[in-house]
């Protein structure tokens, strides 16, 4: 649902006055002034005051605002929960019940002029499907295409991994970029491309991202290369199975010291539910420098319990009943550091913000568990891997989507 004109339906609650616009100017009065009532497209406070205004109406029609995520509201009724997602001006209503969400369009439509794009098909730059079983699809075809286009990408050849792994990102001598927008107007796209569907380029998006003030011609020429890649795989994308328990499976790993030239690691980690990433992340460990690779990955997993929280915490204020979330990480020593909460002189010096990982494990939370390194979804996150590797991984994150 798109409502119309959205920002002339709120109103001021302050002061604001205004130049005669041309075509209504006082001709007795024309140093005279108006007065705002309301807000108006082109007032620096105008996306505020409709926020403003549209919460006040989806909590008098029973709604309830998130406290963890403003753009999300839901009631509980008799046929299932009902959820409305808020983005500026753009709605998109979700209910088990046909006729619950025709009630409720209805009466949104009795406070706004409404454009009903019926079942959702797009939003927020995403193709979404909806098979007859319940099954949900998400891909970013449309948006992939249509960037590869604007930024003049070559298409004329099939990548098969979004980067190489023979090519050293930090060490390159090769000359600047003349025109560093361009640069960043590729890895702004690649940054939403990412986030908001393709874990598969997280970590390449993650790496090219850290040039943005200094890229160089090969770090360009990579950026041009993830775009081939996504290009080449555009219909690939995430798949929620219904039926499917709800519970999180979540999968940390981190990388130590990985980068040439860089004593940092990485971190990262991919969470799955419905059978489907739902959140993941790729990122450089830049508070500190880990000193083991048990370091690095007992803090990556403690980011990763961050995300599981706050996750979980969506589920219960919503009252949704899900499994206990489970946890798996690769590396033996960091789980026996979050299990055995004795002195440990080799890790006595890590900041006591990296233990939530050995708290929410305290607490029974979440169940932590070995995963063999071969069955590691999250090293994804933190390697760049030839396409045999690479591809393994990918096809249990992002699948082939019917179109």
């Amino acid at each position: 649902m798109d409502i119309d004109t959205a920002f002339l339906n709120s109103t001021k609650d302050d002061c604001v006055y205004v130049r005669q616009p041309p075509g209504f100017v006082n001709p007795s009065h024309p140093d005279w002034v108006w007065k705002l009532h309301g807000g108006v497209y082109g007032l620096k406070q105008a996306p505020l005051l409709w926020n403003k205004h549209i919460n006040k109406s989806l909590i008098n029609l029973g709604f309830t605002r998130h406290e963890g995520e403003y753009g999300l509201y839901f009631r509980n009724t008799l046929d299932g929960i009902l959820l409305v997602a808020l983005y500026v001006v753009d709605l998109l209503v979700a209910s088990p019940s046909a006729r619950v969400m025709d009630v409720t369009k209805s009466k949104i439509k009795s406070l706004y002029s409404i454009k009903d794009l019926g079942p959702v098909s797009k939003f927020l730059g995403m193709n979404i499907s909806q098979s007859s079983n319940g099954d949900i699809s998400l891909s970013l075809a449309d948006y992939i295409s249509k960037a590869a286009s604007t930024q003049g990408t070559p298409l004329h050849k099939q990548v098969h991994t979004p980067l190489s792994p023979s090519v050293n990102y930090f060490n390159d001598k090769s000359s600047p970029v003349e025109d560093i927008t361009s640069y960043q107007s590729i890895v702004g796209q690649l940054i939403f491309i990412s986030n908001s569907g393709r874990p598969d380029v997280a970590h390449s998006v993650s790496l090219l991202s850290r040039f943005l003030k200094d890229p160089r011609v090969v770090h360009l020429n990579a950026a041009h290369r993830v775009l081939q890649y996504l290009y080449t795989y555009r219909l690939r994308g995430l798949h929620y199975r219904t039926g499917s328990s709800l519970g999180l499976t979540v999968y940390s790993d981190a990388s130590h010291g990985s980068l040439t030239d860089l004593p940092f690691s990485t971190g990262g980690y991919v969470t799955l539910l419905s059978g489907g990433c739902v959140i993941w992340s790729s990122k450089k460990i830049k508070t500190t420098i880990c000193l083991s690779s048990t370091e690095a990955e007992y803090i990556a997993g403690s980011e990763a319990v961050k995300e599981i929280e706050w996750l979980s915490n969506l589920f219960k204020y919503m009252n949704l009943k899900f499994d206990q979330t489970k946890l798996f990480v690769d590396n033996e020593p960091a789980i026996n550091l979050s299990k055995n909460p004795v002195y440990h002189p080799r890790t006595k010096h890590i900041d006591l913000k990296f233990h939530k990982m050995r708290h929410v494990v305290e607490q029974g939370t979440l169940t932590l568990d070995y995963v063999n390194t071969k069955d590691q979804l999250a090293d994804i996150m933190t390697k760049v891997f030839p396409r045999d590797k690479f591809e393994s991984l990918r096809n249990e994150l992002v699948v082939e989507l019917k179109h």
